[in-house]
């Protein structure tokens, strides 16, 4: 019988980042972004979110899947900050795939 090789495709770490000093929305105005870049490079999408959004985001969740060579990422800020945010990320990592705007139903990220 051949043996069986498992990958693990994907690595799934959650970065709290440091939460910047713009103050906290009350959850009904937080929303959740989910943007898709094509990368292995983590570490350069982190750095360039952060030179594009600054304060404008608040914490995010990245999952790097290594097998198709992209990144995630799930970016919580306010209803009215999605625009100059999506904004800012086509500016700055025009290769970057938007997906769903949703309310942000995660209390335990306050």
């Amino acid at each position: 019988m051949a043996s069986r090789q498992f990958h693990h495709q994907s690595t799934y770490s959650p970065l709290l980042m440091a939460r910047h000093a713009a103050p906290q929305a009350p959850l009904a105005e937080s929303v959740q972004l989910t943007l898709r870049v094509e990368t292995r490079d983590a570490l350069g999408v982190r750095r360039a979110l952060h030179a594009a959004l600054g304060d404008s985001v608040d914490i995010y969740v990245m999952k790097v899947d290594h097998a198709r060579a992209c990144v995630t990422l799930s970016l919580r800020t306010t209803r009215s900050g999605v625009d100059s945010l999506m904004h800012a990320i086509m500016r700055d990592l025009p290769g970057a795939e938007f997906g769903r705007v949703q309310p942000s139903i995660s209390a335990a990220t306050h």
